[in-house]
Parts: structure tokens; C-alpha cells; sequence
């Protein structure tokens, strides 16, 4: 990978379940081409993807373990509660 903008020059290996993350777009291995008489790989075709929505998942499972920590204090709280008059 080159980009002389930002001086970054490195070799990068992407391949399958192995993207490469590069300022907010990820590359992706989509398939592999080969010659049709030795059938050997001869290269690959790669995919761009952007992803805006990357943080959503992070924000939801903050929100459900807030959800599960609120709800598991609750129980506990009546059942403190409860053992505590009796």
C-alpha cells in the first residue's frame, strides 16, 4: 500500500477473513482469480467498503449492558429489601 499523501509505504497482506483498515474504508479479499487451464491463482479482486455506521454497534451493546446492569441492581434491591423486613 502506497499513499504518498500521508508518507504511509508498506506492504500489506489482505486475504480472505484478513481485511486491511485504512482511514475509515476497509479492503476486503471479494474473490480470486485463476487461469482456466492450470487453474492456479493468478490474482485477486479486492472490495472497498466505508462503513459510517461502525460506532452503532458499540453504542448498542453499552446500552443493553447498562440496561442488564440496571435491572439486575432492581432485583437485587428487592430482594435485599424483602430479606431485610422479614
Amino acid at each position: 500500500m502506497t499513499d504518498p499523501a500521508h508518507h504511509v509505504d508498506r506492504d500489506v497482506q489482505i486475504y480472505m477473513n484478513a481485511p486491511m483498515f485504512y482511514q475509515g474504508e476497509s479492503f476486503f479479499q471479494a474473490s480470486v482469480t485463476s487461469n482456466p487451464q492450470t487453474r492456479k491463482p493468478v490474482g485477486t479482486v479486492l472490495q472497498v467498503v466505508k462503513n459510517p455506521g461502525w460506532l452503532m454497534p458499540y453504542l448498542s451493546c453499552l446500552i443493553v449492558g447498562i440496561g442488564l446492569l440496571m435491572h439486575f441492581g432492581l432485583t437485587l434491591y428487592k430482594f435485599l429489601d424483602r430479606r431485610i423486613i422479614r
